[in-house]
């Protein structure tokens, strides 16, 4: 999406129309502009070398906050591949409109410095992805965040049509006033911190600020956060700084679990890596064949809870194999599972296991909106005393000496919302991961009855 919202994009996936597709590293985002006069200069020379005189100061800045989000996709492209979508739903509200954008891609590639990697299709839901590079007008370049445009949007409904889903176009803000702008306050905020205290990597680059996305047409759907820095590998993270100083990452375990058996179970909360409870994962003494078979039930839990409880099917599989013209593998193969493998055993062992989970009424969507609704309480409480922090789903970047209090907001946020605490782990660079128990004594037990919905239909959603 060329705000830069990462919410329901798959980079790599099986496509109807183009069979395997191309991985874009990078994106480009609606959020950069130059921090310095001599960053402002060379783009603005740059623009003359591709054939632009805008006749107006305004002009010209649209025209420079573009090439700078240009340059800033080339810059993070680890494989040389951006994506860059162009629909005129992308640019609502921003800094520069959709004609804009596609003047200077057009020029872009007539200089060769853009070159089509993949077609869009319209079937599939794909934007363009692009071949780039590198060039020493680009080096040293400095940019920032100006902080510009909408920090809170609600997309369509999502719905299925056969195999192929249609939906998710970003939404008038005006249909919802006035409770859209408590939540715009609540985010600006949030981002107000991140542009004083920046996320940077180790060579000074910023990654920019977030922007809060709901689903389905609601404000209590989904509501997720999302930022740059989401795309990198946890390793990458770790290795970033918060105005300057090293980071910590601290993760809420399990999350969706946790909350279904908050709401739904008897509340009290897990003391170990719930997924290790499940047979086909505890019972595995092979640490790597375990965290193989966590990952396969994290994936059929997702299943279980964005197909409308149905479990008389393996997911579609998403790896590659690269020794069979990376066709994709299934899942059974994915996970060396035996070719009789039948999904109902491996689902019947989750609900053995956790037996609330048949009475989760909530979707996915449903899951996620609490999960949101925890960790933006805690970044906003944490604001208001000057500590910013950068989440990732259901996990906080913060910087490592603010650990401790980041640790008792989110444990503060989740008495508040659930009624208990989960229990989290804290990783680094170069320490071990940290333990966080959840809170002795912290839990107000209030199981709920329901009957079970099996007519929702959703997608697998990530991060369960």
């Amino acid at each position: 999406m060329a705000d830069g919202s990462i919410v329901d994009r798959n980079y790599t996936f099986e496509s109807n129309q183009f069979g395997t597709l191309k991985r874009a590293s990078s994106e480009v985002w609606i959020q950069f502009e130059p921090s310095d006069d001599e960053t402002y200069n060379t783009l603005k020379e740059t623009l003359l070398s591709l054939g632009f005189n805008p006749d107006r100061p305004t002009t010209e800045l649209k025209m420079i906050r573009c090439l700078s989000d240009y340059v800033m996709a080339v810059k993070s492209a680890s494989n040389g591949l951006i994506c860059w979508p162009s629909s005129s739903d992308h640019f609502t509200r921003a800094v520069y409109g959709a004609g804009i954008a596609r003047t200077i891609k057009q020029s872009l590639a007539q200089h060769a410095l853009l070159n089509l990697a993949q077609k869009s299709s319209k079937r599939d839901g794909l934007a363009q992805v692009y071949s780039v590079f590198e060039t020493v007008w680009m080096h040293g370049l400095k940019f920032k965040p100006h902080g510009i445009g909408p920090s809170v949007e609600v997309r369509s409904p999502k719905i299925r049509n056969g195999a192929k889903i249609i939906g998710g176009q970003k939404m008038s803000r005006k249909g919802f006033l006035p409770h859209i702008e408590e939540l715009e306050s609540q985010v600006d905020d949030i981002r107000k911190g991140m542009m004083q205290q920046p996320l940077q990597t180790l060579e000074g680059q910023t990654m920019g600020i977030c922007k809060r996305i709901f689903n389905q047409g609601s404000l209590k759907s989904g509501g997720r956060l999302y930022g740059r820095w989401q795309t990198l590998p946890e390793t990458e993270r770790l290795n970033l700084l918060i105005d300057g100083e090293a980071v910590c990452e601290i993760d809420v375990k399990a999350m969706f679990l946790n909350i279904c058996n908050a709401q739904f179970g008897i509340g009290i909360p897990f003391t170990e890596d719930p997924y290790t409870m499940i047979e086909f994962v505890g019972t595995v003494n092979d640490p790597d064949r375990q965290a193989s078979m966590r990952k396969l039930a994290k994936l059929l839990l997702s299943t279980y809870l964005s197909n409308g409880n149905k479990v008389d099917r393996f997911p579609k599989g998403s790896k590659k194999d690269p020794e069979n013209n990376n066709q994709i593998l299934s899942v059974r193969e994915q996970f060396n599972l035996l070719k009789d493998a039948k999904a109902e055993d491996y689902f019947d062992d989750i609900l053995n296991t956790f037996p609330f989970l048949k009475m989760v009424t909530d979707t996915s969507y449903d899951l996620m909106f609490i999960e949101s609704e925890i960790m933006i309480k805690a970044m906003s409480e944490l604001i208001s005393i000057g500590i910013v922090t950068y989440p990732i789903h259901d996990c906080l970047m913060c910087k490592r000496t603010d650990e401790e209090v980041v640790v008792k907001a989110i444990q503060s946020s989740m008495i508040d919302k659930l009624g208990t605490t989960i229990m989290m782990d804290v990783s680094y660079s170069d320490l071990p991961t940290k333990i966080i128990p959840p809170l002795i004594g912290a839990t107000n037990s209030k199981p709920r009855t329901q009957t079970v919905n099996l007519t929702d239909d959703f997608d697998v959603l990530e991060d369960f």
